[in-house]
């Protein structure tokens, strides 16, 4: 399980134990991308199977002839084939997997978490390639040779829980018995100022890979989890929810290490990580959307409004003004700015009268004043027709009419064949709004956003 060299895919053969009765069996297990398979084959009855197997504990070997100790969860029967009176094959689907080197996991003295997803290697490339120093010795005979060293490490933030690393390596791959490749491949390692338990390493972990997926502007699902104990380490993976990279996904990024300073990069993470701890809920189910392609159009709107919601909850607008006398007079000073359109002018109420509200339409007509200049110029304006007031009337109204549909407002709704299209704008909205509260350079939002 050498960090640089290790493949998780592949095909692993060995026994399969099932907790009910103990009883071992031959099979294959394939890790492909995006899916866990176990077939199993045997002579004589079927295994017992039934709610109460939670796991299946194995013994496998990969084609490298490595050993590994697995424990399979969630599990689901995917087909029952029986061949005549005695032979059966069983396969299963997998949802989450640990391989191990030894047949112990210590899920509470975690030392080091390591994430690995092919993304990180596009997004650093261009700082491992300018990292490369280059130095030739001449032999006697005439011949070179060459030699090219990289920076091995990055540092991206520290407190006094956790510090977050990128580390730089390579692995070999042999195409054929005359040449071999050198592949670049980046790690995110989390190591721990103290041993902290499963639970508290995958939020912390769950955190840094929503900002990777917000800077990087593609949904970050990691290939698998690598954590580090004092006496062993062990790998996690899960299917279902984090299926595999795509080839367009690797063209998707749209920003790179060397986009931003170390300075700007420890800022980022810094103001990222206090955002997170004051609405995580909010923004879980936010990348959880994002990354989860079967849900509904109709989902993904009132996912979105939850968001909105859950991230402004805070915020101030002019929901709630008791000072009449004020709102009288920026009424009369705006009656008399006869060039200022009503959009124009409602702008400027939601900047002067800057009170507690606790209705969610002002605040959210509150977020997108504040995310405006970053989008492409006229952006809801060309792509909905309508302002931005009109746009966040439709919005919620559709949210609205979703939840309860006897509240028919078919005038004042989303129509829906335009569902995708407001999808993606909310999705736009909240990138762009997430990445200027952490700091994000105003040029790279804009780049973001133009797509």
């Amino acid at each position: 399980m050498e960090d640089y060299e290790f493949t998780v895919n592949g095909v692993y053969e060995g026994l399969w134990e099932f907790p009910v009765n103990g009883e071992k069996q031959w099979g294959q297990l394939n890790i492909n991308e995006g899916s866990v398979v176990l077939r199993i084959f045997g002579n004589g009855g079927v295994p017992r199977i039934n709610s109460g197997n939670i796991s299946i504990i194995g013994k496998a070997y990969n084609n490298k002839k490595d050993e590994f100790h697995f424990q399979l969860m969630d599990l689901s029967i995917s087909r029952v084939q029986c061949y005549g009176s005695d032979f059966f094959e069983l396969i299963f689907n997998i949802g989450q997997v640990f391989i191990s080197e030894n047949d112990s996991i210590d899920l509470c003295s975690i030392d080091c978490c390591i994430i690995r997803t092919e993304l990180l290697d596009k997004w650093v490339w261009k700082y491992i390639k300018d990292g490369y120093s280059h130095n030739s010795t001449m032999l006697i005979n005439g011949s070179q040779i060459l030699e090219y060293k990289q920076k091995t490490t990055y540092k991206c933030y520290e407190n006094r829980d956790y510090k977050t690393s990128l580390y730089f390596g390579t692995k070999t791959e042999h195409p054929s018995v005359n040449g071999f490749h050198m592949i670049n491949r980046c790690f995110l390692n989390i190591h721990f100022t103290n041993k902290k338990n499963i639970v508290e390493v995958y939020d912390i972990s769950n955190c840094i890979i929503c900002l990777l997926s917000l800077l990087l502007n593609v949904p970050v699902k990691p290939q698998y989890v690598k954590y580090r104990t004092s006496n062993n380490q062990f790998i996690f993976l899960q299917s279902r929810s984090n299926s595999s990279l795509k080839e367009d996904d690797t063209k998707l990024v749209f920003t790179n290490l060397t986009d931003f300073t170390n300075e700007e990069i420890v800022s980022i993470f810094d103001n990222w990580i206090n955002l997170y701890k004051k609405y995580s809920d909010a923004l879980v189910l936010f990348f959880d959307t994002k990354r989860n392609t079967d849900l509904s159009f109709d989902v993904r709107i009132k996912n979105y409004i939850s968001v909105i919601d859950g991230i402004t909850e805070c915020a101030v607008t002019d929901g709630s003004s008791n000072d009449t006398r004020k709102k009288q007079e920026l009424q009369s000073l705006l009656g008399r700015c006869n060039e200022l359109t009503p959009d124009e002018k409602n702008k400027i109420k939601m900047w002067v009268l800057r009170e507690k509200g606790t209705e969610l339409r002002p605040r959210f007509r509150n977020l997108i004043f504040e995310v405006e200049s970053l989008l492409p110029s006229g952006y809801i304006e060309k792509t909905y027709s309508v302002n931005s007031n009109e746009f966040v009337d439709k919005v919620l109204n559709t949210r609205n009419y979703l939840t309860h549909p006897k509240d028919s407002v078919e005038n004042e709704k989303i129509n829906l064949n335009e569902y995708s299209k407001y999808v993606f704008g909310l999705h736009k909205i909240l990138s762009v709004y997430l990445m200027n509260k952490i700091g994000v350079p105003e040029h790279l939002i804009k780049r973001v956003s133009e797509f």
